[in-house]
């Protein structure tokens, strides 16, 4: 990972500090209770429609957005690709050589997260119990150490018992079966010198054929990345909506970052 992304990505948490670390909160309720917030202020909403292919028209001298969705298609005047930069890659039928070398540049992971009650795998001294619980098999012989991460969900939410309930992402030791509860498949993206290089220069593509890109993807990939960068997304649309969609203002709202 690029050193400068490293650091920022300490300092930002807080991980630079030896005293007067931030405390971290969390909404009550989880993360439902803010996506079921913003999704009731939107109206018309389609949830669970799998897009099958996005492309940019010219009709009546326009921009046009032709959205392939369950056999139908529907025009719109812009699109947010809101999701992994692979995925949106994936739904572009007509992706431009640039937006392909951006969105292509980000690699990403495959995670396994599993959800269990199994403690054998946290700290032997309950004491040292945390939020986040790293495990290391302290490999040696020329081999890295393969590293694992436990979430100890009880530090993280208020739950109404005493179980530990853990979350673990790709676990060393698998949890014992009769302590699993679910079990997950997940794809991060890798933050390595391309994905950084491909944050700075989306601005390049913003709003270029009426296509606009967000996600958490654009910043350290938490929530509040995501957030960050549709917000950005939606200031620039604002503006073109009161510039009445004039073509000098859309180069003006393209300039707004969405990256850190």
């Amino acid at each position: 990972f690029p050193l400068s992304s490293f650091v920022h990505f300490c300092h930002n948490h807080g991980l630079l500090q030896v005293n007067d670390r931030p405390q971290w909160q969390t909404v009550t309720g989880g993360a439902r209770k803010y996506v079921n917030k913003m999704l009731a202020a939107i109206p018309n909403k389609r949830c669970g429609a799998p897009v099958d292919a996005v492309r940019r028209e010219t009709i009546d001298g326009k921009t046009r957005i032709s959205l392939d969705t369950g056999g139908a298609t529907h025009l719109f005047d812009h699109v947010v690709m809101a999701s992994h930069s692979n995925e949106s890659l994936a739904m572009l039928a007509d992706a431009s050589s640039t937006e392909r070398a951006l969105l292509a540049a980000v690699q990403y992971q495959p995670n396994r997260a599993i959800l269990h009650t199994d403690a054998g795998c946290l700290p032997a001294n309950r004491k040292t119990w945390s939020a986040w619980n790293y495990q290391s098999d302290g490999a040696t012989g020329g081999r890295d150490p393969s590293v694992c991460v436990h979430y100890l969900i009880n530090r993280l939410q208020p739950l109404p018992f005493t179980t530990p309930v853990i979350v673990s992402l790709n676990p060393i030791d698998e949890p014992a079966p009769q302590h699993v509860i679910a079990s997950y498949d997940y794809a991060h993206p890798v933050f390595d010198a391309a994905a950084v290089a491909a944050q700075s220069g989306i601005g390049a593509i913003q709003g270029q054929q009426n296509t606009w890109f967000a996600g958490a993807w654009l910043g350290y990939g938490f929530h509040e990345d995501g957030l960050k960068s549709g917000l950005a997304v939606a200031t620039a649309l604002k503006r073109l909506g009161a510039e009445r969609l004039q073509p000098d203002a859309l180069a003006a709202a393209a300039a707004v970052p969405v990256a850190a």
